[in-house]
């Protein structure tokens, strides 16, 4: 399935990521604003995505430049069959990140997200899944609430 997108160039398909990136990280960094900074020994629940959001735009700006000097060498075409169908339930997964991650909480959804991520690429009995599954949410939460104090979004359920 195509959807009207044609095949293009490797360089003008990277511009294109890089661009999007780049307004993507400037969101980023303007909602990270919205918070306290504190300082670097005490930091603020603004500071880490601040930081990250610098990260992020450093490195799109790094894909433009490099995207800049490639010279003509691939075309690249959107995934057909079922590599599309992985692309869109990864999408899928972190549009229901953002959205519902207010909603239901960093540990319900967090655990939707990397099961879905982990069925779309497959290879793994789905036991397997479903304990990283909850392994890696329960240390996102270990991680960010008790080691670096990072109050996560917990939810209506958890409240």
């Amino acid at each position: 399935m195509n959807w009207g997108l044609k095949d293009m160039s490797l360089r003008r398909a990277l511009l294109g990521i890089a661009g999007m990136s780049a307004v993507l990280s400037l969101i980023y960094l303007g909602t990270s604003l919205q918070y306290p900074m504190d300082t670097a020994a005490q930091p603020g629940p603004g500071f880490y995505p601040f930081i990250v959001g610098i990260l992020w735009l450093v490195s799109s700006v790094g894909l433009a430049l490099e995207a800049r000097a490639k010279k003509e060498l691939a075309m690249v075409s959107w995934p057909q069959g079922p590599a599309f169908s992985r692309l869109i339930a990864i999408v899928g997964a972190l549009l229901f990140y953002v959205i519902l991650l207010p909603v239901l909480g960093h540990l319900i959804v967090a655990a939707v997200v990397i099961l879905v991520a982990l069925q779309a690429m497959g290879g793994l009995r789905w036991q397997f899944r479903i304990a990283l599954a909850i392994l890696l949410t329960l240390g996102s939460h270990y991680l960010f609430d008790v080691l670096l104090d990072v109050s996560l979004p917990r939810g209506i359920f958890f409240g």
